[in-house]
């Protein structure tokens, strides 16, 4: 039984004491509710009669006799079972009062009437049907909009053998362009053809099964979509957010979940620029559900690379949406098993219900069941001649990877220099070893002891994506057959080689730890020594300033791509390709030395220097091309690439490590001690004691 509710109005509740006479009846009339086969959001998912949470139903009424009012729930099934038995809704209801707030509604699996009576004897029945349950709202284009109308693929719901929920209802707005552009309603699902009015996805049907199985209450979706968009006119203030912003009010203003699936049109946007436009979307959305919600998020799935940016540039999105994401308390979807379109860009009605499997097992643990959806993680390369090993990490619920078709065909293998997909190829005879909790990658020939760089799912030759790929042994009884994904990651997993310097009239001498490069300089016997920095990059040495130069001398760079510099005045210099030089006035002196920290964000948007831990530099006002480290110039300490002028000899440099990723953006203590070489995201490490060899694996 609910708690008895005394006051009117939203939050004006009080708990009944023992001994309380039953209140005067109200004289009122109610009207109907407005519309039939909505849900509406619980406000809370415990708690309750059922257990499954309760939430507010609005009814206007028109009072004309102060007093009490009670509810009841009727089954809207037979017209008679009483599902929930009455409650005072209100002790004294004024006559002033036109809609009554009902609270303690029960969340339920099923539909219901909602009766009102002034003494809970006498009743006046509710003959809208509705419910009370969980709404999972959503944005994005194109994409979305095929999770709720067929627009590629007239394949029936019942050919896939997807059945239609009882007890789920979609309230949602979209265009597909055309005349296919549909208002918002509570709609049930159907198998009929598509029009403004139909919904008839089996992503948002397959959603809704999944979803009401899992949490025992009727669900919903709404939301808005709209093909072809990017963020920007997602942002609040612009049309598509403002088209979503009516959709979720006419639903209630209520939501418990959001998906954002969006990512195309955005393929020439920076990183920064993108992460940015989802704090502000993000930021606009929390003010539009009157509880909390929680996020989830995806970008590009299996497309091909070609129509919306090269592989590098769509890499750059995915990751600017799953940091996002990692940052902010959300979860980033990233799958690339969709059934497609001959366009290669949209999913067809199989591909919209892996979609909704993919979002389905995400909200898992948001409704108290284990596993979310990441699968198998790539978490170490090691390479031997011709075989590439990927050490994989399994999920809690599974003991072994599954291979299907020829996940081969998914891999690229390629030089750390390589942005546009090009692979290595692989062995013909073998070209792949799926193990337990390994994979090996055969090439036919040994590129040598060279930065490889490693992405599943980078390669997409079959429209079908579930055709060909890895997943692991899972079954959680969650409805879903297949088990979930390798991971295709928003990084590419790195082979890192222990990698011997060029000398150039290198000399060494006491520095910070042992001894450290003095004069001369010291080159990468390639180009593509950091590769393409999907992470961010980090570079990290101690510097000694014996004297100031009488010119400009590097630290370290590669000629007209990146370096960082001292002056005769004591200056930082830092620069990239055709990008202003940044500088920090005053702060090398002779006589002393330094630490030096320098950061590129992710989609080179950001650079951040730190001087014996202190930030000295934040900047974005010059954005690096993701290209920037790799091209065509070796990377050089003491010097720059390709050019012998600028030779640092007017000191020392020592313990210089470059890592992929950043190493934070806050004000740290230097390290008091050389790093050993193992450290998390360590690419390279260079001792510089007596010679140019690297540290060791």
């Amino acid at each position: 039984m609910p708690g008895l509710g005394f006051g009117m109005g939203r939050g004006a509740r009080r708990r009944a004491g023992a001994g309380v006479s039953a209140p005067a009846p109200a004289t009122f009339a109610m009207s109907q509710l407005a519309e039939s086969d909505r849900i509406y959001q619980r406000e809370t998912d415990a708690g309750g009669g059922e257990g499954k949470g309760q939430g507010t139903i609005p009814v206007t009424v028109e009072v004309t006799g102060a007093g009490a009012i009670y509810a009841r729930c009727r089954s809207a099934a037979d017209g008679t079972t009483i599902l929930q038995a009455p409650w005072l809704v209100s002790a004294n209801v004024a006559t002033d009062v036109t809609e009554l707030d009902v609270a303690g509604v029960d969340a339920r699996l099923g539909w219901f009437y909602l009766d009102l009576s002034p003494d809970g004897s006498t009743w006046q029945n509710g003959t809208v049907p509705v419910g009370m349950g969980r709404l999972v709202a959503f944005a994005g284009q194109s994409l979305q909009v095929n999770m709720l109308v067929k627009v590629h693929d007239n394949t029936t719901l019942a050919a896939l053998g997807v059945s239609i929920p009882a007890n789920g209802r979609v309230y949602a707005s979209w265009d597909a362009g055309g005349s296919n552009v549909g208002i918002a309603a509570w709609r049930a699902i159907t198998d009929a053809d598509t029009s403004a009015t139909v919904i008839n996805s089996a992503g948002v049907t397959e959603f809704l099964n999944l979803q009401i199985a899992a949490s025992g209450v009727n669900c919903a979706a709404i939301g808005h979509a709209e093909g072809n968009t990017a963020i920007a006119v997602w942002q609040p203030g612009q049309s598509r957010y403002s088209a979503l912003q009516a959709t979720v009010a006419g639903a209630g203003g209520a939501f418990e979940s959001f998906y954002w699936f969006q990512g195309h049109s955005d393929f020439n946007s920076s990183y920064h620029y993108y992460v940015a436009s989802m704090d502000a979307l993000f930021a606009g959305l929390a003010t539009l559900s009157s509880r909390s919600f929680t996020r989830y998020a995806s970008a590009y799935p299996n497309v091909t690379p070609s129509l919306y940016g090269n592989f590098a540039k769509q890499a750059q999105i995915r990751k600017a949406s799953a940091d996002w994401c990692a940052d902010n308390g959300a979860t980033y979807l990233g799958f690339s098993d969709l059934e497609m379109y001959t366009d290669n860009v949209h999913q067809l009605q199989a591909g919209s219900r892996r979609i909704a499997q993919h979002l389905h097992r995400a909200m898992r643990p948001e409704l108290g069941l284990p596993v979310g959806d990441e699968g198998p993680v790539i978490t170490n390369v090691s390479k031997s001649g011709t075989a590439v090993t990927l050490s994989v990490a399994l999920p809690a619920n599974a003991t072994s990877l599954v291979a299907v078709g020829s996940p081969e065909d998914r891999f690229i293998v390629s030089t750390a220099n390589e942005d546009d997909g090009l692979s290595l190829a692989l062995d013909a005879t073998t070209p792949i070893v799926v193990g337990t909790d390994s994979i090996t990658l055969n090439l036919a020939s040994d590129p040598g002891e060279v930065p490889l760089q490693i992405w599943p799912y980078g390669l997409h030759p079959d429209l079908d994506g579930s055709a060909s790929g890895i997943y692991d042994n899972s079954d959680d009884g969650d409805g879903i057959a297949h088990g979930r994904q390798l991971s295709p990651g928003t990084v590419p997993a790195r082979y890192r080689v222990n990698t011997l310097m060029t000398e150039d009239s290198a000399s060494y001498g006491v520095a910070k730890f042992g001894n450290g490069l003095t004069g001369g300089r010291l080159a990468a016997p390639y180009v593509g020594l950091v590769g393409h920095p999907y992470d961010g990059v980090t570079f990290d040495c101690w510097l000694g300033v014996d004297s100031l130069p009488g010119g400009n001398q590097v630290f370290f760079g590669a000629s007209g791509v990146f370096w960082v510099a001292i002056t005769s005045s004591g200056d930082l210099l830092c620069t990239a390709g055709s990008a202003p030089t940044l500088t920090v006035n005053g702060v090398f002196s002779a006589g002393n030395e330094y630490h030096i920290r320098v950061c590129i964000t992710p989609g080179g948007r950001r650079t951040l220097i730190f001087i014996n831990g202190i930030n000295v530099l934040d900047d974005d006002s010059a954005v690096l091309a993701y290209h920037t480290f790799h091209s065509g110039r070796n990377f050089t300490i003491g010097g720059l690439g390709g050019s012998s002028g600028y030779i640092y000899n007017r000191g020392w440099i020592d313990e210089f490590a470059l890592f992929l990723g950043v190493l934070g953006t806050e004000n740290f203590t230097p390290p008091t001690v050389p790093w050993v070489g193992d450290e998390a995201n360590l690419l390279h490490l260079w001792h510089m004691n007596d010679d140019a060899t690297d540290s060791g694996a």
